[in-house]
Parts: structure tokens; sequence; C-alpha cells
């Protein structure tokens, strides 16, 4: 009850996701003690509490309720107070929320998460055929380097922010100096990630795509602007 109490409380100032994810979906609440981003862990979450109920409840079952016609609605109501909470321990791990924007006698063959952000390399072999590799947002940090079989060439993340600010900026001074694409005209700077449902982030990486040592190309990638 304590978890439901602060979690609804949360979403005055929260979305329903982030709220989601930072109370329920997880073993431990967890509270920021320096903006370096160290944590510790304060109460449980709703991971760790419904493992413990799913735990206890089939421990009293085998070691204090005996199975008899009389108690059969008992052992009925508990089996299906186990299978509730597995079953949303299975949905919250393993579903996938997409959606799929058609205009009409359009035809793709993708789908968009609008709450995840990956930073995609696509080669057309064939008008039927692309090789697609992609790195997901969890795995980009700055200074990351990624050295894949797939592509001729080294990823570099220069910088990433989970968000940020894409302005154009108004002298070359000011730009992040890329080699090509959108990002020649821009200059970017981080801010803090929205927590509420309404305001959406925008999510920037600054990329150098480098050959033995040689700059290729150097530019943005952004969920909002494709360099």
């Amino acid at each position: 009850m304590v978890l439901i109490f602060f979690g609804t409380l949360a979403q005055s100032k929260a979305g329903i996701f982030y709220v989601m994810d930072t109370y329920f979906n997880t073993f431990w609440i967890w509270m920021p003690i320096s903006e370096g981003g160290a944590k510790v862990p304060v109460f449980p979450g709703g991971y760790l509490i419904g493992t413990v109920l799913i735990v206890n409840l089939i421990a009293a079952h085998f070691t204090r309720f005996k199975f008899t016609i009389k108690k059969i609605g008992l052992w009925l109501i508990h089996f299906g107070l186990i299978m509730l909470l597995i079953g949303g321990l299975l949905t919250s791990v393993f579903q996938v929320e997409t959606r799929m924007l058609l205009n009409e006698q359009e035809s793709k063959n993708y789908s968009i998460n609008e709450r995840l952000t990956e930073l995609v390399f696509i080669t057309s072999h064939d008008d039927e055929l692309d090789q697609v590799v992609s790195i997901s947002e969890g795995q980009l940090s700055t200074g990351k380097i990624f050295r894949l079989d797939e592509l001729p060439f080294d990823v570099h993340v220069e910088k990433f922010y989970p968000n940020s600010v894409l302005e154009r900026a108004d002298n070359p001074g000011e730009s992040i100096g890329a080699t090509d694409g959108l990002g020649k005209g821009f200059k970017v700077s981080g801010r803090k990630p929205f927590i509420s449902d309404d305001q959406g982030n925008i999510v920037t990486a600054l990329i150098d795509l480098k050959k033995e040592g040689e700059s290729l190309w150097f530019g943005i990638e952004s969920d909002k602007h494709e360099s």
C-alpha cells in the first residue's frame, strides 16, 4: 500500500511511464545522492514486493494449508492472485508497444516505439533487401566506440545527450563542426530529461565515423533532426 500511495502521488508531477519504471517495474526505488549519477536504494520496488508475495503465498500453501473441498475457494483465490502477479511481471518485462502510421494506400515494414531511440545504419543492397545495423539508446554514452563487423567503419560517440536543445548557429564558430548534413548549421546543448508524458526528450548524439583513424563523417544524429 505504501508503494502504491507514493507511486500514485508521483503521477502529479511525472508521467505514467516514468512512474512505472521508477516505482513498479524495478526491484528497488533509487534515490540520487550526487549530481554525478550515484544512487542508493531507499525502498523495495514492485518487482521485489511482487516476488516476495508470490513466494509467501506458495510457501503458505505447502506449509499451512491442506487441500480440501471446503477450502477450494481459498485455493482458487490464491491461485488467481499468483497468476495475476506473474502475468503482470511477464507483461512488464516482455511487452512491446509500437505504432504504425499509414496514409491511404501506403505500406510500411516497420513500426515505431516512441519511447525508445536507436542509432541505425541502413545499407541498401537492392530494391528488396536492406541491411540494418542498430545501436540502442541504452548502449550510447559519451566517448564510447563501436567496432561492428557489419560496418566498414568505427562509430565514435563524441557526445551523447539523453535530452537536448538543437538550435541553428548564428555564426560558424557556434556550430558543432559537422562535415555534412543538417549538423553543419546547428549547435547542441544538453538539458535535464523530461519525466512528463506531455514532453518528449530530444535524444541527440554527435557521431564521428572513422576508418583506420581517419574521420569519414562527423555530424548530428537526433530523433528530431537527422543528418
